[in-house]
């Protein structure tokens, strides 16, 4: 499909005439596939999915009587929201093609797309005279040396980029050895194209010189079994069986030691020793898969309260449109302090969402049309179930909070919390909230999207104690949760102070949930008043406000039929309270 049948096929997807057209890259470059093909667009679906779309692209009026807007900056997004079945999210620019080819140079560093790709782009603006190459560099942060370096990639004959097939994981210093190589002639091309399968893996520029020299010196084997330390020196060496050390230092020789017992142990297959070697060096982290414990702590005799972990599989992200087609949801013993204790009985059921499910979420989740075929959650059993539960935790608890009060809004309220915003996880060092993530950083993974296995790593997670602040997950969520929740929305706020209000935590409103078309961010009571003070002296620039507020506790925080309500009546005196801030 190229981009024009693409963009048809968006419009078509979203009841629209006109949207976008194409990206700015689309002016000068033959395929814009190669410049996305390394993106990795099914897995920024799977997280749009997920999570929606944060980041608006830019685009700005095409120069085009076919089409009416332009993608300056975002098309990864544009084809994953498509993926995932979401309108597009887009900031209207009037950039030029210089300040377009910049917002485009910051963007691909944000996405972290491979250095080929890299210069493909860049390639193609230096050719059409966008930029210079100086200004190129400048944009980028880099010196006219690191750019010449990069660009490098283009420069390689098509017959030894054609064997690779797919150069994303070649760095800059390889692609540099590379066209080195390549300039020698054709019997180095050709040793090149011959090792194109290990280049392709990431290999050193080192061990690509290494090996073309070999090649073209007939030597085609000669270092197949050496074993070299970090300056490339040979240690060590296998030969016809044998190990024969070679190694002049007792830094060498202890790790070729260590090494033999790592053969020793895959020799007898004891892959908990090897675990357990790996661990002890600083070159390994080693994670193993979930296995479902017997309990985590034994009864303390401690008043118990009862927790339940709940996963939602739907056919897409919105409550409004689609339906769910899983629920799975695990209860778990825990006390006031943190503390989990036994896993107690399991909800499954799937639900015939009374349409066909898209590929894409059968490839996501691995549940297909039979598997629902005239399937229903059985919402008597399902109330018996809850009426014993406490408290409701979930990762993302709004996406699936929005599709349980919808699918059953006659089950009483329960409190919610959500383990991937109620937990401070960048302050202890974990980067992201994807639940395989966290996983990963607790040593541990599982096959994901499926509702029960979901809310078995969820409550693992919960177990586990924070990194830095040292106590529970469990214990900070419950915290967290337990606490008031002011949403402040920035009605009327000045265009130019979007950044400050992105930067700060703010996003953009939801058309299809909130009333309001604006920037708003959730807080605790205690900060309320400093956003306050933020934002009169900051955004609006006046001692009077008025800033729209919704309040809500644990009940009704991700409900959306609840909401309203819980800031209108149930907290009356919190609201008064919020109105005099504004007024001072």
């Amino acid at each position: 499909m190229n981009n024009q049948e693409f963009i048809k096929f968006v419009a078509k997807r979203f009841g629209i005439d006109e949207y976008v057209v194409k990206t700015f890259v689309d002016m000068f470059a033959e395929s814009l596939q190669e410049l996305v093909a390394a993106g990795q667009i099914d897995e920024l679906a799977e997280d749009i999915l997920k999570n929606g779309q944060i980041n608006p692209v830019l685009i700005r009026l095409a120069d085009d009587e076919d089409f009416k807007y332009e993608i300056i900056a975002g098309s990864r997004r544009w084809k994953a929201c498509l993926m995932a079945n979401i309108r597009l999210k887009a900031i209207l620019t009037d950039y030029d093609d210089m300040q377009a080819a910049i917002a485009q140079i910051k963007e691909n560093d944000k996405s972290g797309i491979s250095n080929y790709s890299k210069d493909l782009s860049c390639s193609i603006l230096l050719k059409n005279k966008i930029l210079s190459q100086e200004q190129l560099a400048s944009s980028m942060g880099v010196s006219r040396s690191k750019l010449q370096s990069l660009l490098c990639f283009s420069k390689i004959p098509k017959s030894i980029i054609n064997a690779i097939e797919n150069p994303e994981k070649i760095s800059a210093r390889s692609a540099n050895s590379i066209y080195s190589l390549s300039r020698k002639g054709d019997d180095h091309i050709n040793a090149l194209i011959e090792i194109a399968e290990k280049i392709k893996s990431g290999l050193a520029s080192y061990d690509i010189e290494e090996l073309v020299k070999n090649l073209i010196a007939g030597k085609r084997d000669l270092n197949d079994n050496d074993i070299r330390n970090d300056k490339g020196e040979v240690v060590a060496r296998w030969r016809m069986g044998s190990l024969i050390i070679r190694a002049k230092n007792s830094s060498d020789r202890k790790k070729l030691t260590k090494l033999v017992e790592y053969f020793v142990i895959m020799k007898d297959h004891d892959l908990e020793k090897l675990a357990t070697l790996l661990k002890e060096s600083d070159q390994y982290k080693v994670i193993k898969r979930y296995q479902k414990p017997e309990y985590y702590n034994l009864d303390n005799k401690a008043p118990k309260h009862i927790g339940a972990f709940l996963d939602i599989e739907a056919t897409g992200l919105s409550h409004f449109d689609d339906k769910i087609i899983e629920l799975g949801i695990v209860k778990f013993e825990y006390t006031d302090d943190g503390q989990i204790f036994r896993l107690l009985d399991e909800f499954s059921s799937y639900q015939d969402p009374r349409k066909p499910i898209l590929p894409y979420i059968t490839k996501l989740t691995g549940i297909t049309d039979d598997m629902v075929k005239d399937q229903q959650i059985n919402q008597v059993e399902l109330d018996n179930y809850l009426q014993d539960v406490d408290i409701i935790i979930a990762h993302n608890a709004e996406f699936d909070n929005s599709f349980f009060n919808k699918t059953f809004p006659s089950i009483a309220p329960k409190a919610w919390a959500c383990s991937m915003i109620d937990i401070n996880w960048r302050e202890e060092d974990i980067s992201s909230q994807k639940l395989e993530y966290i996983a990963y950083k607790y040593n541990f993974f599982f096959e994901g999207h499926r509702a029960i296995i979901d809310c078995l790593a969820g409550i693992h997670i919960l177990a586990q104690e924070l990194p830095n602040s040292n106590i529970s997950v469990l214990k900070q969520l419950l915290d967290n949760a337990g606490q008031l929740r002011f949403k402040l929305w920035a009605t009327n706020s000045p265009y130019e102070s979007k950044d400050l209000l992105k930067a700060r935590g703010y996003r953009w409103s939801n058309p299809q949930t909130d009333k309001h078309k604006a920037w708003f961010i959730e807080l605790t009571e205690d900060k309320v008043a400093e956003e306050i003070n933020y934002l009169r002296s900051n955004v609006y620039g006046s001692s009077a406000i008025n800033i729209p507020v919704e309040i809500f506790d644990a009940y009704g925080r991700f409900s959306n039929n609840n909401k309203q309500l819980y800031s209108t009546t149930k907290y009356q005196d919190k609201l008064e309270w919020f109105q005099s801030l504004c007024v001072e």
